[in-house]
């Protein structure tokens, strides 16, 4: 499995049999990424333009990707996906008397889903809908990660102490943080320091099979630059 940060919160796993490109963002918000080809699309967030620029991505096969957005349990191509949702109040803006928006009092509840996947033998566990530690259902899902991808740096992220603590109960064997600002990124450099693990130079892209995978060992934190 061949894994690339594409930049921002968006990532590309490529597998023997497919690929699958999660959170691409809209071109009006960052610019072009490239068209990378893929046959799923994941987004983590429905409702957010740093997530949802499906438009940006090329098909991988004859088919255009199979999009999913929310929880679900998914097969394509020989890859198993399932989405784990998180929920989070946020404030409603609706107009006044006056014309203006102002906040109310009322509040909606938003749907975010992170993603366990299974492709090439590998189980990876995204972390990138999290909005709180994960319930007992969490846990049973992303208990079997060998690889967790964590967002250290796009907004709405949860601080390192509690990302470090959902990661420690999981206990992969491999941890990919992305979305930070360079190796003196403060988020990057305190999740790697809660984990016991120290900051390498990052590779262009990481390539990883069942055989790099060390169980019951230290946590290995690997570091890639964004392609982008």
């Amino acid at each position: 499995m061949e894994l690339n940060w594409l930049g921002n919160s968006s990532l590309r796993l490529r597998g023997k049999d497919a690929s699958i490109v999660i959170d691409p963002w809209t071109k009006q918000l960052h610019g072009t990424m490239g068209r990378p080809k893929a046959h799923i699309i994941l987004n983590s967030h429905r409702n957010d333009p740093l997530c949802t620029g499906n438009e940006q991505v090329a098909p991988a096969g004859d088919e255009s990707p199979v999009i999913f957005d929310r929880p679900g349990e998914f097969e394509v191509s020989g890859v198993q996906v399932e989405g784990y949702a998180s929920s989070v109040e946020i404030s409603k803006i609706e107009p006044t008397n006056g014309g203006q928006l102002s906040l109310s009092n009322k509040s909606d509840t938003e749907e975010k889903t992170s993603w366990f996947i299974q492709i090439d033998g590998l189980s990876i566990g995204v972390l990138s809908g999290l909005t709180d530690v994960l319930d007992s259902s969490g846990k049973d899902l992303f208990g079997s990660s060998q690889i967790i991808l964590c967002p250290t740096g796009p907004k709405e992220t949860l601080p390192p102490g509690t990302m470090s603590r959902i990661i420690r109960d999981i206990n992969p064997g491999v941890v990919i943080p992305y979305g930070y600002k360079g190796l003196t990124d403060d988020n990057l450099l305190t999740l790697a320091n809660l984990l016991g693990t120290t900051i390498i130079d990052p590779t262009n892209g990481i390539s990883l099979t069942t055989r790099d995978i060390i169980n019951d060992g230290p946590i290995q934190l690997l570091l890639t630059n964004a392609k982008n």
